[in-house]
């Protein structure tokens, strides 16, 4: 990504008590059936290893609250995925049909693939 978030975000699922961390970051809720879809270890700058989610997972999270997401920001996410090396279109449309969003993302897909 090219933009810098202004806060740190995290994902829980539904029913996780966030009372230690609500104050200092933004807090999405999922349901436990999608939580641990696409997670991964990575490394931050400072070299510590946390878990974030796969990029077929962010997309699919995207795509899922593309209303609550810059149209500029999701234009350029998208069609970023869509020239990644590493993309896994099996996994992106496995994890969308298990979010409930596969024809949504298959639809955007198709338009920026034209």
């Amino acid at each position: 990504m090219d933009i810098f978030p202004e806060e740190m975000e995290v994902t829980v699922y539904k029913g996780y008590n966030p009372h230690r961390i609500s104050d200092i970051i933004g807090i999405h809720y999922v349901t436990k059936e999608i939580y641990d879809l696409g997670i991964t270890e990575c490394q931050t700058m400072f070299g510590n290893t946390v878990k974030a989610y796969d990029s077929e997972r962010t997309v699919c999270d995207l795509i899922k609250n593309r209303s609550e997401i810059e149209t500029e920001l999701f234009s350029k996410t998208i069609n970023k995925y869509v020239r990644y090396e590493n993309k896994d279109l099996d996994k992106l449309y496995e994890y969308s049909n298990k979010m409930k969003i596969y024809e949504k993302v298959k639809e955007i897909l198709e338009i920026v693939y034209e």
